[in-house]
């Protein structure tokens, strides 16, 4: 899937970003082509100095055009309470899959930008082959402004995506250094203020490019750090929130049908509660009455697929997804494996054995 984040019918701007005094690295990074994303670039910074930083609403572009690589590390450096490093690493090679590995000699192509509203740094790296790449929690405790980390993997595309949530906008710069790219954000302190949004718990749609490549809806980090959700720009008024609503539901009730639309209103630093989905609110909302009163059903099963009762319906069969994984983050093994449960008994393995793929179980008449 190829997804558009913006088009830019602008004169590039050629500059080169040197080192600043912090003495990280050896050598000056390489020159790096810079796109503004809106007009022209008012003030150049001054090359070289410690202030060469270039508004988060700048496009930059970069890389040697290396295809093929592994995003082996993404480590997130707190440097003060004003600044932060994204450090992004890439290897040939993955282990996990036999394959030797060594650092990248140059880096794939690379566009950093920004999406405003609930804001996010977006990276989109192209030719990506492999991501073993962790985020570890520890490094985003107490971070000034990264709040998490996620990216959209390719598909029918030659892009991947990198999305940064942050929450302030920044000013920032990229420098190159051998195999690693190093994104400099400094924070940029944002006045309290509220926009309405619409949300649309439907990741999974958009990154397997259900999702018209249109819209301008795009994903964002939940505020429970796992789950991904879209969301719409910041819009003004709720009135103005739904109407955007209505004129995407069309679209979306076609692409993603048990999922749902959803106005909401978030204070800047503020990240969207996970809409959950249908099967959620089955199992949590009232589907019944009983004596008059709007009431909940028990779930038979959860994270599982039902398979059949036996003779007297006391007793049914199901499936469970078993998932083992490595010790790389793409070292994932899924199996199915036989569950039963009655009303008197607790849902248990009925078999031991995984297998990878179980479509049907009946019981015995005996």
């Amino acid at each position: 899937m190829t997804k558009k984040l913006r088009k830019f019918i602008i004169p590039l701007i050629v500059v080169t970003l040197l080192l600043s005094g912090c003495g990280l690295f050896q050598k000056p990074a390489t020159p790096v082509t810079v796109s503004p994303s809106v007009g022209t670039v008012t003030q150049e910074p001054e090359q070289g100095s410690s202030t060469d930083l270039y508004a988060g609403t700048e496009v930059l572009v970069g890389g040697s055009g290396v295809s093929g690589l592994n995003l082996s590390d993404v480590q997130i450096k707190t440097v003060n309470d004003e600044k932060v490093q994204l450090v992004l690493s890439f290897i040939q090679g993955n282990a996990s899959m036999d394959m030797p590995e060594s650092p990248s000699k140059g880096l794939p192509k690379y566009q950093l930008s920004y999406l405003d509203g609930v804001d996010r740094l977006v990276v989109r790296v192209e030719g990506l082959a492999y991501w073993t790449y962790r985020i570890y929690q520890e490094e985003l405790e107490g971070n000034p402004l990264i709040q998490g980390v996620f990216h959209q993997e390719p598909v029918d595309s030659a892009f991947t995506y990198i999305y940064v949530n942050t929450q302030n906008g920044y000013n920032y710069k990229a420098e190159e250094d051998g195999n690693r790219l190093i994104i400099t954000l400094h924070k940029v302190e944002e006045n309290p203020s509220k926009s309405f949004y619409v949300t649309l718990n439907a990741f999974s749609e958009y990154e397997n490019g259900a999702i018209d490549g249109d819209s301008d809806m795009a994903p964002t980090l939940c505020e429970d750090g796992e789950h991904i959700t879209l969301i719409s720009p910041a819009i003004s008024t709720k009135a103005e929130a739904e109407e955007y609503m209505e004129q995407h539901r069309p679209h979306f009730e076609d692409v993603a049908p048990s999922k749902e639309l959803q106005v909401v209103e978030l204070k800047n630093k503020q990240l969207p509660t996970y809409n959950e989905d249908i099967l959620y609110r089955l199992e949590h909302y009232p589907i019944g009455e009983k004596d008059g009163e709007k009431k909940t059903f028990e779930s038979m099963i959860t994270n599982g697929r039902f398979l059949g009762w036996n003779a007297n319906y006391d007793r049914y069969t199901f499936v469970r997804p078993y998932v083992i994984e490595g010790e790389q983050e793409s070292d994932v093994y899924k199996y199915d494996q036989l569950w039963h449960a009655a009303k008197a008994m607790d849902a248990a393995p009925l078999l031991e054995n995984k297998l990878d793929s179980l479509v049907e179980a009946q019981y015995s008449y005996d």
